[in-house]
């Protein structure tokens, strides 16, 4: 029965311990904290195929974090089977009650990214309205709706 035990938890500690092959450049850093790089995105010089691949290993978090240097934002995964980049996206807002005005402008136009379709464009709460926009012009939005009771 300890044999049994002893073998079970040897082959659980190795699973925990392994981690995914690296598909980083030869010599280069495959991970940061828990997330993969691979090519053709890197860490360091030589590392990544453009400069708009470039991530930047912050290590003062714990663990690590990475962002992506071209568009300064955290990357929380990078998808080799979706061809994607998971950022975090931070949350905005704009003329709220006595709360300060935010707003993230991301400009995409000559890089290599674009916006998923499976991205979520969400509003939340009772008399809001949330733009997206494209040079000034308004190309979607959402605003929900509350009645009296929805209010309370």
């Amino acid at each position: 029965m300890q044999l049994v035990l002893l073998a079970i938890l040897l082959m659980w500690s190795i699973k925990a311990s392994a981690r995914s092959p690296s598909l980083a450049k030869p010599n280069c850093q495959a991970f940061c904290g828990e997330i993969s790089i691979p090519f053709p995105f890197g860490i360091g010089p030589g590392c990544y195929s453009h400069e708009w691949f470039e991530i930047v290993c912050n290590g003062t978090f714990s663990p690590p974090k990475s962002f992506a240097k071209s568009i300064n934002l955290e990357v929380l995964n990078i998808s080799t089977e979706n061809n994607g980049i998971h950022v975090n996206l931070p949350i905005t807002s704009s003329g709220c009650n006595g709360a300060t005005t935010s707003s993230v402008h991301i400009n995409l136009e000559s890089s290599p990214f674009a916006f998923s379709q499976r991205n979520k464009f969400t509003a939340t709460g009772c008399d809001n309205l949330a733009l997206l926009s494209e040079k000034s012009t308004v190309i979607g939005g959402c605003m929900p709706l509350c009645d009296q009771l929805t209010r309370n």
